[in-house]
């Protein structure tokens, strides 16, 4: 497998958060590898400064 590379990294879509919002899957107490992976994904698309 390869990694995908992203054409327009910046895109605004966001469907792959669903789990976060508007579900409830996705929160720091039971799935913090994947709140990670949220910030990560919000941060390459300028979309959440790094800290």
């Amino acid at each position: 497998a390869e990694d995908f590379q992203d054409p327009d990294e910046h895109h605004r879509h966001v469907s792959h958060l669903f789990g976060l919002f508007p579900g409830h899957t996705i929160n720091l107490e039971k799935t913090p590898d994947l709140c990670k992976a949220v910030d990560y994904s919000l941060i390459k698309r300028g979309l959440l400064q790094e800290l």
